[in-house]
């Protein structure tokens, strides 16, 4: 049980920093004017403050108060078709279960922001949910070994100031507070440990093993906004990485009863990213906007785990790839007092197939959105935005050696994955 203990909690904790910064699973959705063009110009600012959270100089376009609150529905959708599920012993037996149900868990995602401006100098604040990930799977699906439940939450606040140089450049920076919290779970074959060698492995001889740890950390936000002539807007905003260090209370429970205890640290680093936004007339009715966005998921490359009673177990070597996305979109205005919008984007993975998991099984994503926004009354505008992502099959194909993933299985199959989101809005001037 001494080294199954130890297999176990160094693979889930691993896993657990992978979940926690899937960019396949990061919340894009803070900012409800821009859901509708699919996030095209959000670094260059547009009618209301969610657009701190790309680029914090946005505030300068904002005079007096303001407050906006959005609330996002997320409606993932991954099903897995199963080829092949067996067990991580030498003889490879099937693990039995069928395919499982469909994963994706549907979530709200809230975003809050509140800014005040004094001559010059603007000062804003974001509270948002970067992160977020929640799948389940029965105990006894064939893939149990490698996953069974995943969820993440995290909270972002972010303060910032943003100064006025010029009319026509304004520079800003802030100040990020990240939270994280995550649970784990997944099978675990004991049927040799705990009723003798020869027993053949299923749902009622395997345990338990979760995860769950949290911890509070820090990093920062630059922005640029400029209009080098009337009517074109160019934005650059700048997220920085923030380092975690995720401690998790580990629990591997036996069909048997008794249950293992130990705890591990795992750090990892987030990554820093920066985004480019544009927004250029083209009729006074009518604007352009475009997106280019960079992640620097290549920092997420070794994982190393630090047990508190036992000797580390080895580095879990990783590698995952800088990603981009492209964004272009309009904002149409036919009267004073109605926006549309419309947008369509690529959002690449950063999960090459090799590493692709039944935690993680997105890949590259296209967007296509549509927005709306009223303003019924001076000071007051509502609206909402609905994208539909066309996300390409994923296939898993995992080796489950004991030497390389803790004798999990081997899992073969591919997920059918889609997403539908639905966010609606409210900005208060004041």
């Amino acid at each position: 049980m001494h080294r199954g203990l130890m297999v176990a909690l160094s693979t889930t904790v691993a896993q657990l920093q992978v979940e926690a910064h899937a960019s396949g699973f990061a919340i894009r959705e803070q900012s409800g004017s821009f859901q509708g063009a699919a996030f095209a110009g959000a670094a260059a600012g547009g009618d209301d403050l969610s657009t701190l959270f790309f680029n914090p100089a946005t505030l300068t376009l904002h005079d007096g108060r303001s407050v906006h609150v959005s609330v996002s529905y997320i409606a993932p959708r991954a099903e897995f078709t199963l080829a092949r599920a067996t067990d991580g012993g030498v003889a490879e037996a099937p693990t039995g279960g069928g395919a499982g149900d469909d994963i994706a868990e549907d979530a709200f995602v809230p975003a809050l922001y509140a800014a005040a401006a004094h001559g010059d100098w603007h000062v804003g604040l974001g509270v948002t949910a970067p992160f977020g990930l929640r799948t389940d799977q029965p105990d006894d699906w064939a893939g149990r070994y490698h996953a069974t439940e995943s969820e993440l939450t995290t909270i972002n606040i972010n303060p910032t100031l943003a100064y006025e140089v010029g009319d026509r450049l304004s520079v800003a920076a802030g100040f990020v507070a990240q939270y994280a919290d995550a649970t784990l779970a997944n099978a675990r074959d004991l049927s040799d440990v705990a009723f003798g060698p020869g027993t053949p492995p299923g749902p009622a001889t395997d345990g338990i093993a979760e995860v769950s740890g949290d911890d509070w950390d820090y990093g920062f936000t630059l922005g640029v906004l400029a209009e080098p002539v009337d009517g074109t807007r160019i934005g650059l905003g700048y997220r920085s990485q923030i380092n975690h260090s995720l401690e998790g209370d580990f629990a591997l429970t036996s069909p048997l009863g008794p249950t293992l205890r130990d705890t591990g640290r795992a750090a990892v680093a987030t990554p820093q990213v920066a985004s480019l936004g544009l927004r250029q007339r083209v009729t006074d009715g009518f604007d352009l906007l475009g997106t280019v966005e960079w992640t620097g998921w290549s920092s997420f490359d070794t994982l190393r785990v630090r047990l508190a009673t036992r000797p580390d177990p080895p580095p879990s070597h990783e590698s995952w790839n800088d990603t981009w996305f492209v964004a272009v979109g309009g904002e149409y205005r036919p009267r004073d007092d109605l926006t549309l919008n419309a947008g369509i984007a690529f959002d690449q993975s950063p999960i090459d197939d090799a590493f692709r998991t039944p935690r993680i099984p997105g890949n590259d994503r296209t967007w296509l959105s549509l927005g709306v926004a009223w303003t019924p009354r001076p000071g007051v505008s509502v609206g909402g935005g609905y994208s539909h992502l066309f996300v390409a099959d994923g296939d898993v194909d995992l080796d489950g050696a004991p030497t390389d993933r803790g004798g999990r299985g081997t899992l073969r199959g591919r997920y059918d994955n889609a997403v539908d989101i639905l966010t609606v809005y409210g900005t208060l001037r004041f």
